[in-house]
Formats: C-alpha cells, sequence, structure tokens
C-alpha cells in the first residue's frame, strides 16, 4: 500500500543503514522541504559527485545519484520503469512544453531523462531534497 504525502511540509523517512541498493526508496533518510525556497529546486551543477537527491513526483518517489562531470549523468532508481539504478541522463525539469531548465530537478516541473536514448518524463515533482548521509 503506498502512503500519500501530499499534505505534509515535512516528512522524515527511516534511514538506510547499510546503503544497500536493494532497499526500498522510501527507506532512504531524508527531510523533504517544501516551504523553503532553497529547496524547490536542485541544480546538479551544484551537486558533489555522487551525491543523492530524493524526488518525490505526484505519481512516484525516485532516488537520483549525480554521477562525476558536468554532463547531467545519474543513477536513477523508483517509479514505474527503475525497480533498479539505471544509467541515465537528466535532460532537466520542464512544464510540459519545449522549455526546459536544464540538469535542474525542480518542484512544479516534471523531470526529463534520457534512459538507452529513450525519453523519460515524470509526472509533476511535489518535493526535492538532498539525502543525508548515512
Amino acid at each position: 500500500m503506498k502512503r500519500s504525502w501530499r499534505n505534509k511540509q515535512s516528512e522524515p523517512r527511516p534511514s538506510n543503514p547499510g546503503g544497500n541498493a536493494d532497499q526500498p526508496i522510501e527507506a532512504l533518510a531524508v527531510h523533504v522541504c517544501r516551504a523553503e525556497p532553497e529547496c524547490q529546486a536542485i541544480h546538479l551543477d551544484s551537486c558533489r559527485a555522487f551525491e543523492r537527491i530524493a524526488v518525490r513526483t505526484r505519481m512516484s518517489d525516485y532516488e537520483v545519484v549525480v554521477l562525476p562531470g558536468s554532463s547531467g549523468d545519474v543513477l536513477v532508481r523508483g517509479g514505474r520503469f527503475f525497480r533498479t539504478f539505471h544509467y541515465a541522463g537528466l535532460a532537466g525539469s520542464t512544464f510540459g512544453g519545449s522549455a526546459i531548465r536544464l540538469k535542474t530537478i525542480e518542484v512544479g516541473c516534471r523531470l526529463e531523462l534520457q534512459v538507452n536514448g529513450m525519453p523519460i518524463v515524470t509526472s509533476t515533482i511535489e518535493a526535492v531534497s538532498h539525502v543525508k548521509p548515512y
């Protein structure tokens, strides 16, 4: 049974003590901040290599691991398509048209990924946050 997160301002989740890649995304230690303006968007260029980002959309939860370099390459897990980590290019966030905020994960937009040459667009992003280190 999937829990609804829509009406909560912030929700700490239990930690993932072993950092096991098979651990459900719901077990990640995150603090989702919607009210603070600094948490409304995360730019990949401002992230360290291997930093983890939790993304909650209307339909799914995702975990994004930033890969080294400035190309926007990430590992992504979650949602209907990514039961395990997949290599992807994070194009950015879009409101549904042709305009895109490059290499950015922004609340209120849809996340656009490229996986094996195929575009994947998520439902609307409701919350985004950095995952606390273990």
